[in-house]
């Protein structure tokens, strides 16, 4: 056992974590963190996990009394970390719009901007009594769907992921979250040319439905050459196959035109269509929804005011 200066410890860990101690400027590159701030709230994360206390405890305790094994679990994380490894990833878990979600390798990590996906679909569905069937293409976590089945109580929706390991991942979230009752899972590649008869067996034995309210996704979307320039705490830890995909018509839209056709086929009239894409890429997914059975097409921004979304009304 040991006894340390809490705020002392926290304080050292995280310049060693922005790099203003004892890491290099490699280190600091891999880690992705770029406030002091952010390595202070990182460090409090990881003493949090750890320890099993929260944060008020740290913050109202001068001193702590931690065995070694825990002192030492502590300092591994942060290793972990320095080499670019996501907290996420560390901790196990990621909160998203307000609940918190088991996290691994096998899925990417919820990201805050992603919320704009569901917001959406819960403002276009406000007013809506009926039951709402939706789908979540490369659920991963899951965290669109199941929390769109949090949110809304009459609703059934089907998660779909080409990721055994994912799709394992979403059913212990949708456990946790008490909504395994309305969500289903299929693992399944989208872009498969028989992937559309698959589904419609899928989405009658499942929900008992023929079309969907709803289809919803966070797709891959970067293109090879914008791949190699992701950061290492990015590409080095999250699937591939949760983001990269080929070019079609316009770079890295190849799963993106997937879904839209996909869409067309089985979302009810005025059925909602949200796609998450580049931030590059609004003009190009604009324009290959123009081609097909949509209207009211229009671009959404993320809460950085970047182009960031499709929003699309089946005819």
């Amino acid at each position: 056992m040991r006894i340390i200066k809490i705020k002392d410890e926290i304080n050292k860990l995280s310049n060693i974590l922005i790099g203003c101690s004892n890491s290099t400027k490699k280190d600091f590159y891999f880690s992705g963190i770029d406030s002091k701030a952010m390595a202070r709230k990182e460090v409090e994360i990881i003493f949090s996990y750890i320890l099993k206390k929260d944060k008020v405890f740290l913050k109202i305790h001068d001193t702590i009394t931690i065995s070694n094994k825990d002192y030492e679990k502590i300092y591994a994380l942060i290793k972990r970390r320095l080499k670019g490894e996501p907290l996420a990833y560390l901790i196990g878990t990621k909160e998203f719009f307000g609940y918190d979600f088991f996290v691994d390798s096998s899925t990417l990590i919820p990201r805050a901007d992603t919320e704009v996906l569901v917001e959406t679909a819960l403002a276009y569905f406000l007013d809506k009594k009926e039951t709402i069937y939706c789908s979540d293409f490369g659920t991963g976590t899951g965290c669109i769907l199941l929390t769109l089945l949090k949110e809304w109580k009459n609703a059934y929706g089907i998660g779909l992921d080409i990721s055994e390991n994912a799709l394992n991942l979403a059913k212990k979230n949708a456990k946790f979250l008490d909504v395994a009752d309305r969500a289903f899972f299929l693992q399944s590649d989208f872009t498969c040319f028989d992937f559309m008869d698959n589904f419609s067996t899928f989405l009658n034995l499942s929900v008992k439905q023929k079309s969907l309210d709803l289809l919803i996704s966070n797709p891959p979307y970067i293109p090879q050459n914008e791949y190699d320039c992701l950061d290492n705490s990015v590409k080095g830890y999250e699937p591939k196959t949760a983001l990269y995909s080929p070019n079609a018509l316009y770079k890295g839209t190849f799963h993106i035109e997937k879904l839209i056709q996909i869409a067309e086929k089985f979302l009810k009239p005025k059925g909602l269509l949200l796609i998450e894409h580049g931030y590059n890429q609004g003009n190009a997914v604009y324009n290959l929804c123009s081609s097909y059975a949509f209207e009211k097409i229009e671009t959404k921004y993320d809460y950085a005011g970047n182009e960031r979304f499709l929003f699309a009304i089946k005819q």
